[in-house]
């Protein structure tokens, strides 16, 4: 903020003279309108900056293809591109420092894919250290926004529910939803417990005890069942987990998840 303060004096300081040229000037003896239209187009160059710039706006900051990460760029392309066209899914892992640019360089690789028309749903989810300690805590995000997609894909391809005048509710909650995709038939009532492992909103606990002496092996199954009911109708699916920095460890239940996805998805989701 210093640098650009002393950058924005000078400039005022450089223009204190008057302004050159044969431009129509009107009497302004604290020159105030020149020193704010100044102010203004300095502020616009300085928003833009690469470097100084002061906007949160990504799409501001041109992305830099670094030699170094060429491969790791092409490699995400190659695999979009493998799940989308040939069904072949696969689990890619990108590991940095915090602030090294991770994820920009995997919204590059999206934005790439989707400019090439693959069509992509983006499930993303973020997690923090703290939530290593909780069981599927990475899914958790991405599976609440899966079913809101699954909802409005469903729903427009459901000849007996009638569109017109219904808006999307902000703020509907998961269970809401879980409940309409019953209702519908795309999930049934042990999908609703399944998917309550993950998010506990969602919890039919009145269905909890058919979970007596079930082996997690057999519980991780049912959970990647219901989950495909979720991704089938909006495939090709890329689901995007971030970790803050070196933190953010994903927890054992959720990496035997992910490994039962990747074996099934073959079978039941090859666009993943």
């Amino acid at each position: 903020s210093t640098l650009i303060k002393k950058l924005r004096d000078e400039s005022y300081r450089e223009n204190e003279g008057g302004i050159k040229g044969d431009e129509h000037v009107t009497y302004d003896p604290d020159m105030t309108s020149l020193k704010q239209q100044q102010k203004v187009e300095l502020d616009a160059r300085l928003m833009k900056d690469p470097i100084f710039g002061g906007s949160d706006d990504e799409n501001l900051i041109p992305f830099v293809a670094m030699p170094s990460r060429e491969g790791i760029f092409e490699s995400l392309l190659h695999a979009m591109s493998s799940a989308a066209d040939e069904g072949e899914s696969c689990l890619l892992s990108i590991m940095g420092d915090r602030f090294v640019g991770k994820s920009r360089l995997v919204d590059e690789a999206i934005e790439k894919a989707q400019s090439w028309g693959m069509g992509f749903t983006v499930l993303r989810s973020h997690r923090s250290e703290t939530d290593s300690l909780t069981s599927f805590y990475p899914f958790r995000a991405i599976i609440s926004t899966a079913l809101r997609d699954c909802d409005a894909m469903t729903m427009r391809s459901d000849e007996s529910f009638d569109m017109s005048g219904w808006e999307k509710e902000e703020g509907e909650s998961d269970v809401a939803i879980v409940q309409r995709l019953i209702q519908r038939k795309i999930l049934n009532k042990s999908d609703q417990l399944m998917l309550g492992r993950i998010l506990p909103d969602v919890m039919n606990k009145e269905l909890l005890t058919l979970l007596r002496g079930r082996s997690p092996t057999a519980v991780t199954k049912d959970i990647a069942a219901s989950i495909f009911k979720l991704i089938i109708p909006i495939q090709p699916v890329v689901m995007v987990f971030e970790a803050d920095g070196n933190g953010g460890e994903i927890d054992l239940s959720s990496w035997s998840l992910i490994e039962e996805l990747l074996q099934s998805a073959g079978e039941k989701c090859p666009q993943m």
